[in-house]
């Protein structure tokens, strides 16, 4: 169970490198949930697509809706590069639109038979519909921790991650958030993932922080 202490040990830090938000408002409880599905063209390309749901309000209120369409190249088995279209719609508590294009690479790095590493370095370009604000530019880094265990029969992940958000445009950190939770591979093909993140925000008020549940189930076809 060593794997297991590492993760607590690595999740400690994370929460404590959080910026700027120690006398951070505490927001709404929020429910958010991802179905992501991945056809294999090769064993260097997939496609996949993306559908995520949020609910706000203490988990009262649907609020925002995502499609995002992924095109990924595995360019070798520590290099993932990918690209794609993000549509944003919010409904409450106003109802607004983004359209995003998106590039990523991720970096995959075994630390054992057990234990693997990965660093997400992304680059978000927003488009707000309407008269709203002008197009900004996101750089998103995600850092994440995930084992991979058993027990006689019993499989499960228990992952960590933190990811980052710099509006390269206002030169500022503006958005962390930080997670634990644990994935059960169900079959080859069907993976479930259930996490506690917290979210740190920077609003026109200050930060604000929300604790927030996350669902994901991904499917390979």
């Amino acid at each position: 169970m060593k794997h297991l202490k590492i993760c607590s040990i690595g999740l400690l830090a994370m929460l404590l490198l959080v910026p700027a938000v120690l006398n951070a408002k505490n927001g709404d409880w929020q429910q958010w949930t991802e179905s992501r599905f991945v056809y294999k063209i090769n064993d260097d390309f997939d496609a996949s697509f993306r559908y995520e749901q949020r609910l706000e309000e203490d988990a009262s209120r649907f609020a925002v809706n995502i499609f995002e369409p992924i095109f990924t190249w595995h360019q070798s088995k520590n290099w993932d590069f990918n690209v794609t279209y993000r549509r944003f719609e919010r409904y409450e508590p106003a109802a607004s639109a983004n359209n995003e294009a998106t590039t990523a690479a991720t970096l995959k790095l075994p630390i054992s038979k057990e234990l693997d590493f990965s660093n997400r370095f992304r680059f978000q370009f927003v488009v707000p519909e309407g008269s709203g604000p002008d197009w900004y530019t996101l750089y998103r880094n995600k850092t994440e921790l995930r084992a991979k265990l058993k027990v006689e029969d019993f499989e499960f992940q228990p992952f960590i991650w933190e990811e980052l958000f710099v509006n390269i445009d206002e030169g500022l950190i503006d958005q962390n958030r930080a997670a634990v939770g644990v994935g059960f591979p169900i079959t080859e093909e069907l993976v479930a993932d259930f996490a506690f993140m917290r979210l740190d925000r920077k609003t026109a008020a200050g930060w604000e922080w929300h604790p927030i549940g996350l669902v994901s189930l991904k499917v390979v076809f």
